[in-house]
């Protein structure tokens, strides 16, 4: 059985003293690369807050975004959402924010689409069958980029079942595209 010893003897306190003492001056060296960090972090927000400068007025407020075209494809689809007063969306394969900003849920329990959270067969197997249970009223494709995680894209090198169930529940009802991003909306047949 393990136990804590408190020393006893003279060079035992001083060893401990030296730990103590060092232990000090090492929370107090990351203390100091820590308040470097969070600067660092806090400088680098501030930019990227300052390229955000193209409003997007949504159900949800104004917010802003980096990229122009972007926030005109999210402006003009959250608006088209609204404008049919949709009850129900999901976006594939990532894009949550959406329906944030639509202020409409999805029926679905999974959010993102990504490789990390849906290649396997198993899991992909779960989201047809959920999604066949509980439709949503509209689906969203958007881009993503998914070479990070290995693969060619959604419907290509995964989730190919899911993206032909979608093709097959859904029709094409509106599409955005800008230079850097593009929405493809579909309503439930």
């Amino acid at each position: 059985r393990a136990s804590f010893n408190a020393p006893r003897g003279e060079a035992e306190i001083d060893a401990a003293r030296s730990f103590v003492s060092c232990s000090k001056s090492m929370d107090a060296a990351w203390a100091g690369v820590g308040m470097l960090m969070i600067r660092n972090i806090i400088t680098v927000s501030q930019r990227e807050l300052l390229r955000q400068t193209h409003p997007v007025v949504t159900a949800r407020g104004l917010f802003h975004d980096r990229y122009s075209d972007r926030a005109g494809v999210l402006r003009a689809a959250t608006e088209h959402l609204r404008a049919q007063g949709a009850r129900s969306l999901a976006v594939f394969p990532e894009g949550a924010g959406i329906n944030y900003l639509a202020e409409v849920g999805s029926t679905l329990t999974a959010h993102t689409f990504t490789p990390a959270e849906t290649a396997d067969a198993r899991r992909e197997a779960e989201i047809v069958e959920e999604l066949l249970a509980s439709p949503p009223e509209y689906v969203a494709i958007v881009p993503r980029d998914v070479t990070d995680f290995g693969y060619a894209g959604f419907g290509i090198d995964y989730n190919v079942r899911l993206d032909r169930v979608l093709d097959e529940m859904y029709v094409p009802v509106a599409r955005w595209q800008g230079e850097t991003f593009a929405l493809e909306l579909r309503r439930r047949r």
